[in-house]
């Protein structure tokens, strides 16, 4: 019996060149361990496998008619069919088990996905919609078309089964929303696709881009910080030019209402913190109406 070879201790020590260099050097560094996702033809696995589910569901149901329609049970006892799988319940056992093979591949793919963004999910139904984009040359025009709807083919709610590749991102604040998003897209139909930078395009055909979504976050939080930090110095402006007590304690409390609400508009705090920073900038309000002066009939006190 010839002996076990092992290896010499010349080649333990010898120098690695290329894949063995980078191999070792990636095993001592998780950081440096980086490798190419191959995004679009990994996307284009999963479309397929989403559309092979989407037939092979169609056809288990259509089965699971016929066997209800013939007396058989199975809906009520999975181990009915089981019992059944060589028998009359073969082929909706056959049909499951095709199910389940595609299943487990397209679950092992989506495990560490997340839901989309709303915004992020309307773009591209848009972009399904339309006749430069999705709905251009015939595709996307059987039921695979309802896959990213609301409803599918079959009136069932799809929200709640709709997921992304992104990393997930919190919700935009409502000003960045509903102010900052459509001032990007002002910019984007005035000037921005005039000038544009071929790095944002995503789709060239129908002249879909996206901006940076850390620039558009940037430009609302600046924003923010300069209304916030302009609004106490506005505010005791305000209440210094107002002679009546009274009055200045009504338009303390209006001042106060604008403040929370540009706080909930503008940031994504939770509640406490708004009630938490409201309360303090209440207490700064009556600070300052407190030591400074008012005038009741010409009188100062």
């Amino acid at each position: 019996m010839a002996a076990a070879a092992y290896p010499s201790q010349d080649s333990a020590k010898r120098q690695l060149h290329g894949y063995h260099r980078m191999a070792r050097m990636m095993g001592k560094s998780d950081e440096l361990a980086i490798f190419r996702k191959f995004n679009d033809v990994n996307m284009l696995s999963l479309l397929s496998l989403q559309a092979e589910i989407l037939e092979l569901r169609d056809d288990f149901y259509i089965i699971c008619e016929g066997d209800e329609e013939l007396g058989r049970d199975f809906s009520t006892s999975m181990l009915h069919l089981l019992q059944e799988k060589n028998d009359s319940g073969k082929n909706q056992y056959q049909a499951l088990e095709l199910i389940r093979d595609k299943i487990q591949q397209y679950i092992a793919q989506l495990s560490e996905l997340h839901q989309p963004r709303d915004d992020y999910l309307a773009s591209l139904r848009d972009w399904l919609k339309d006749r430069k984009g999705g709905y251009s040359k015939g595709i996307f025009k059987t039921k695979e078309a309802f896959i990213w709807e609301k409803k599918d083919f079959r009136g069932e709610n799809t929200e709640h089964d709709l997921i992304t590749v992104a990393r997930p991102r919190g919700e935009r604040d409502l000003f960045t929303k509903y102010v900052i998003c459509p001032l990007v897209g002002l910019f984007h139909r005035i000037w921005g696709r005039r000038n544009l930078n071929k790095r944002y395009v995503i789709d060239e055909e129908s002249g879909y881009v996206e901006y940076s979504e850390e620039k558009i976050d940037r430009a609302g939080t600046i924003i923010s910080t300069i209304v916030a930090s302009l609004l106490p110095a506005a505010a005791m402006s305000a209440l210094f030019f107002i002679n009546s007590l009274q009055e200045r304690i009504h338009a303390m409390l209006g001042i106060t209402a604008v403040f929370a609400i540009l706080l909930a508009v503008m940031s994504n705090a939770k509640r406490i913190e708004i009630f938490t920073a409201t309360a303090t900038f209440a207490a700064v309000e009556a600070v300052f109406i407190g030591s400074t002066s008012v005038y009741f009939g010409g009188h100062t006190t």
